[in-house]
């Protein structure tokens, strides 16, 4: 499975970050197709074509919730359930080292003020499509008190607002 060969105007780090880790999993394999597991992330745009035509750009970028498409920051604020309030709705963010996941990211963006890696999104219509990092942003928005809870006090934290991104739109 050589992915850079593929997409030879993808950064190594996008790659290595994202592409390889899931290409590694069952059911998803390389390359993407409308028939493997791909789909589910990529949805219409599950193809090898698709991702070769992806132009990136590593930026600083102002985040906030309403720049995500709706059904990423759905997943995000279900992320945000289970591990600040205790209860999910989706069986697929209760995996077993997601509290640790999203309290080291906590504690990261609190010490240093910046994502420990960049998160890396798709610019799409709707808005920008989270590929890689949903418990970054989970707790990017939390310590920024985007994510709140009722009758429990916010760790509004001294975070930056402009992080680093993987910034890809299809060309």
């Amino acid at each position: 499975m050589d992915i850079q060969k593929d997409l030879p105007d993808t950064p190594a780090e996008v790659i290595e970050a994202w592409l390889a880790p899931i290409a590694e999993k069952k059911d998803y394999g390389w390359p993407p197709t409308e028939y493997n597991a791909w789909r589910y992330l990529l949805g219409s745009r599950s193809t090898l074509n698709h991702l070769q035509r992806m132009r990136w750009g590593k930026i600083e970028k102002a985040l906030n919730p309403t720049m995500i498409i709706n059904r990423d920051m759905d997943a995000i604020r279900d992320i945000f359930r289970l591990h600040v309030v205790g209860v999910s709705m989706s069986p697929s963010v209760a995996r077993p080292e997601g509290s640790d996941s999203f309290r080291g990211h906590c504690d990261y963006l609190t010490e240093n003020r910046v994502f420990p890696a960049p998160v890396i999104l798709e610019e799409t219509d709707a808005g920008l499509h989270v590929l890689d990092g949903f418990y970054r942003l989970c707790a990017f928005f939390y310590l920024t008190g985007y994510l709140q809870v009722e009758n429990t006090e916010t760790q509004i934290a001294n975070v930056s607002m402009k992080q680093e991104v993987w910034l890809g739109k299809a060309g």
